[in-house]
C-alpha cells in the first residue's frame, strides 16, 4: 500500500468509524427502555464525540507538520502513524487556530495553495470549492467551541468516562451524574498556591440530543475526509509544478494514484 492508497481508504472507512458506531448506539437509544442501558449509550455517544475531536486535531496536526523539514519520515503515512496524541496535544492544535479569521488564512496555516489554484487543479468551479473548504474550516471552528471555550467540559468528561468513574445514581433517573475533581499546583514555596476544580456535571438522557451529537461526529469525518482531499490536490499541484521532482514513470504512476484517491 502506497500513501494515496492509504489516503483513499482512510476516507472511505477509517474516517466514518465513529460516526456509524455513533449512529448505532443512538438507534438502540431510541429503543431501549433500560435505564441503565440508556445510560451507558448516552455515555458512550459523547465519548465518541471528543475522540472525533481528537482524531480530527490529529489530522490537523499531521499537515501542519508536514512540510517542517524532518526527514526522519518519509510521507505523511507515516507521520500519521507515529503521532500520539493527549488532550493537552488536541487543545493546543486545534487552539491554534483560534485566531484564524479568514478562509484563505486557514489554507495559508495548512500550507496549502489559495482557492483559485486548488479549483484549478481539481478542474473545479471556483465557488464549490470554496464551499467545500469554508466547510472544514467551520468545522474546527465547531471543535475549537467543544474542546476550548466550553471551559474543556467535554475533555474532562470524557477522561471519567474512560476510565469508569462516574456515578449515576443521582435522584433524577433521567441524568448521569459526573464528579469531577481536579488540583493544581502553581508556583514554589512559600508562593505555592493551590487551586482545586472541584465540580458536578450532568448529562440527560436526551435523544435529541444524541442524534445532534451524531451530526457533529458525521461532520467531522467529512472534514478530515476534505482534509485528505486537499493533501492530495496539493501533491497534484506540486508534482505538476515540478515542486516535487519524479521520473516521468513515477510521476504519472503518482498522478494517476491521486486520480483514484481524489474519485
Amino acid at each position: 500500500m502506497n500513501r494515496f492508497e492509504f489516503f483513499k481508504n482512510y476516507k472511505e472507512f477509517a474516517c466514518y468509524i465513529r460516526y456509524k458506531t455513533a449512529n448505532v448506539l443512538c438507534n438502540q437509544l431510541e429503543n431501549s427502555r433500560d435505564l441503565n442501558e440508556q445510560r451507558a449509550l448516552m455515555l458512550r455517544i459523547v465519548e465518541e464525540l471528543a475522540a472525533q475531536t481528537d482524531d480530527l486535531s490529529m489530522w490537523l496536526q499531521a499537515i501542519m507538520q508536514r512540510n517542517d523539514g524532518d526527514k526522519k519520515y518519509r510521507d505523511e503515512w507515516e507521520r500519521l502513524l507515529s503521532i500520539r496524541t493527549n488532550h493537552s496535544d488536541s487543545k493546543k492544535v486545534i487552539d491554534s487556530f483560534r485566531r484564524v479569521r479568514s478562509l484563505g488564512g486557514f489554507l495559508r496555516k495548512l500550507d496549502f495553495p489559495p482557492i483559485s489554484q486548488i479549483a484549478k487543479i481539481h478542474s473545479t468551479n471556483e465557488i464549490l470549492m470554496k464551499e467545500g473548504v469554508d466547510t472544514v474550516w467551520r468545522s474546527v471552528r465547531d471543535a475549537i467551541e467543544q474542546r476550548i471555550v466550553k471551559s474543556r467540559i467535554l475533555e474532562l468528561v470524557q477522561n471519567k468516562i474512560k476510565h469508569g468513574m462516574m456515578v449515576y445514581t443521582d435522584t433524577n433517573e433521567n441524568k448521569i451524574w459526573i464528579r469531577i475533581f481536579k488540583v493544581n499546583c502553581e508556583g514554589t514555596g512559600r508562593k505555592k498556591r493551590l487551586s482545586r476544580l472541584n465540580r458536578n456535571v450532568e448529562i440527560p438522557i436526551d435523544e435529541p440530543k444524541a442524534k445532534s451529537m451524531v451530526g457533529t461526529i458525521k461532520a467531522y469525518g467529512q472534514a478530515i475526509e476534505a482534509l485528505i482531499n486537499l493533501l492530495l490536490i496539493d501533491y497534484k499541484y506540486k508534482i505538476l509544478s515540478k515542486k516535487i521532482r519524479l521520473k516521468r514513470e513515477n510521476r504519472e504512476k503518482c498522478l494517476d494514484e491521486i486520480s483514484k484517491a481524489l474519485s
